[in-house]
């Protein structure tokens, strides 16, 4: 008499392996201009418990529980002797507000292998962060078209954005300057010219959104004349009352001859 008998067995002592997209390697540790949808694989040689698996993000630090259907799907293929493999679809309405967010998935297997794709061996965290704002920029103390009878005027603009700046050039006359910074503070140093003088701050962070602004028409400088020439208002109306007075004084002369040669 003879009895077969087939025993189907697994060994799984490391438990999950996460691999992403290309388009997800393009989006982990970078800061976007708008929401992705997120895209993650697990596989495992053992099928999950399925009340295990968990879903997780953090919005600037702050966590939420996902939950399946509404807020990300699952495709599970595999099984019956094959590796099981779990398609995770995280909805991008999720990332639409300005934020730093991490991704947090967690799984227990048949075997017992709690995974976490946090976990720095599985070396497959998901952070990053959305950034759809503009830098600010804000001149502190130098506005167009004003004079400023200083030999040389420091100019200091401040600066913000709401997730992380990139960079930031200032360029005087159209070349660019060094700048003196001192945390949101950039300030350069102007100095005096009996030309009008112009400033442009260009800011960008680390999603790539840009902030310009031009301030125009500053002149810097003691020399009274200069000051009094490129005053437009003043210089046009220091012109007009001379030729004002001179006409009075014209029409003063017309008449009084006029008068004389009437009385002779």
């Amino acid at each position: 008499n003879e009895t077969t008998e087939t025993i189907t067995f697994s060994i799984n002592r490391f438990g999950s392996v996460y691999t992403f997209d290309d388009s997800m390697n393009a989006i982990k540790g970078q800061y976007l201009l708008s929401e992705p949808e997120i895209i993650l694989h697990e596989t495992n040689v053992d099928a999950l418990l399925s009340d295990t698996i968990k879903i997780k993000i953090t919005v600037n630090g702050v966590p939420r529980d996902l939950v399946e259907g509404a807020d990300y799907s699952v495709q599970f293929n595999g099984g019956e002797g094959e590796w099981s493999q779990y398609t995770y679809t995280i909805y991008k309405e999720l990332f639409a507000g300005d934020g730093l967010y991490s991704v947090i998935l967690y799984s227990v297997d048949r075997a017992g292998n709690v995974n976490e794709n946090i976990d720095e061996v599985k070396a497959a965290e998901i952070n990053f962060g959305v950034d759809k704002t503009r830098p600010v920029v804000v001149s502190v103390d130098l506005d167009s078209n004003k004079q400023y009878p200083v030999e040389e005027k420091s100019a200091t603009f401040s600066i913000k954005d709401n997730l992380e700046l990139a960079s930031v050039r200032v360029y005087l006359n159209g070349e660019e300057v060094a700048l003196q910074i001192d945390g949101d503070n950039y300030t350069l140093v102007i100095a005096e010219s009996n030309a009008p003088q112009s400033i442009k701050v260009i800011a960008v962070d680390a999603a790539g959104n840009e902030q310009v602004i031009e301030i125009e028409n500053v002149l810097i400088t003691t020399n009274l004349f200069y000051r009094w020439y490129n005053n437009t208002p003043v210089f046009v109306g220091s012109i007009l009352g001379v030729v004002g007075m001179a006409t009075g004084i014209s029409l003063f002369f017309v008449f009084f001859r006029r008068k004389r040669r009437r009385r002779a």
